[in-house]
């Protein structure tokens, strides 16, 4: 299954729906600054839970088999469209999954992926490629994926994560002149919703 071995790129933005009692660790891997959303705002903007499965898994496997068809399926004159079609549809399938375990790309180590509940935002009809492909069309594609901004008003957001009280003022002061046009209630409900991510490491 070469096509499966090969590292796929894929535009993405993750999310990860876990409680404020588990959010140390995260906080531990991912860093100390954060928004929090309401899923309202995911289900709106297409974000969606993943699947993890088991590399065993006859779920997995028929993708992997769908995939390795798709490749396979000839690409001369005729039959481009379906090809492109169906190269899609599979690497779509493929984009919003996960296996249960895996080894951590930072780290060199193998980790466990379930615990963090991870949802995905993947732009409707934007083509997965193999690592070199993306590499050699990078700019291009950093530029065509700007048209799928994810936007949010401060009624869409539940969190605020700072590392420490010192930001507290910095990220006050932006709010009020980054959300001028918005509700004045919303703005200030904002406000009130920041939190130091070293209490939560204290506290949890």
């Amino acid at each position: 299954m070469d096509g499966v071995n090969r590292p796929i790129m894929t535009p993405m933005v993750s999310f990860c729906d876990i409680p404020i009692t588990r959010a140390a660790a995260h906080i531990t891997r991912y860093g100390c600054y954060g928004i929090g959303l309401t899923k309202e705002w995911g289900k709106r903007n297409l974000v969606q839970p993943i699947a993890y499965l088991s590399q065993q898994s006859q779920f997995m496997s028929s993708i992997y088999y769908l995939l390795d068809m798709t490749l396979a399926y000839p690409e001369e004159e005729g039959f481009r469209g379906v090809h492109d079609e169906l190269l899609e549809r599979a690497f779509g399938l493929l984009s919003m999954v996960k296996t249960i375990k895996g080894m951590d790309f930072d780290t060199g180590e193998g980790r466990d992926f379930l615990n963090e509940n991870e949802w995905r935002f993947v732009p409707p009809r934007f083509r997965p490629l193999y690592e070199e492909d993306y590499y050699r069309q990078r700019d291009l594609l950093d530029t065509l994926i700007k048209d799928f901004k994810l936007e949010m008003k401060p009624a869409d957001i539940k969190y605020l994560f700072v590392k420490d009280e010192d930001d507290i003022e910095n990220l006050f002061e932006f709010i009020q002149s980054e959300f001028q046009d918005h509700p004045r209630k919303d703005v200030s409900l904002l406000c009130t919703r920041i939190l130091v991510t070293e209490n939560i490491r204290i506290h949890y």
